[in-house]
C-alpha cells in the first residue's frame, strides 16, 4: 500500500456559464517507476457542477475509485481521497 500526501492547487476562470458546464476535472495516478514509459494507474473522471451543487461548492475527503479504461474497466484499481 502506498501513501502520498501532496497538495496541489489552480485556479480556472469561466467566460460563461455553458462553459463552466462542460468543465471535467480528471485525475489520473501514473506509475513512474517503470523503465521507459509511465504506465497508467488508474483514473476518474467527475463534472465541475457537481462540484459546484455540492454543499459550500466543495468535495471534502472523498474516497473515488481508479479504474484504467486500457485494462479492464470493472477491475479496481485503487482508491484516492481526495478534495476540491
Amino acid at each position: 500500500m502506498v501513501y502520498w500526501g501532496e497538495h496541489m492547487f489552480f485556479e480556472k476562470s469561466f467566460e460563461t456559464t455553458e462553459e463552466f458546464e462542460m468543465e471535467k476535472l480528471k485525475i489520473s495516478i501514473m506509475d513512474y517507476k517503470l523503465m521507459r514509459s509511465n504506465a497508467l494507474v488508474g483514473s476518474t473522471e467527475l463534472d465541475m457542477v457537481s462540484v459546484y451543487f455540492n454543499e459550500n461548492h466543495a468535495f471534502e475527503h472523498k474516497w473515488v475509485i481508479l479504474a484504467n479504461m486500457s485494462k479492464d474497466l470493472e477491475k479496481i484499481m485503487g482508491f484516492l481521497k481526495f478534495s476540491v
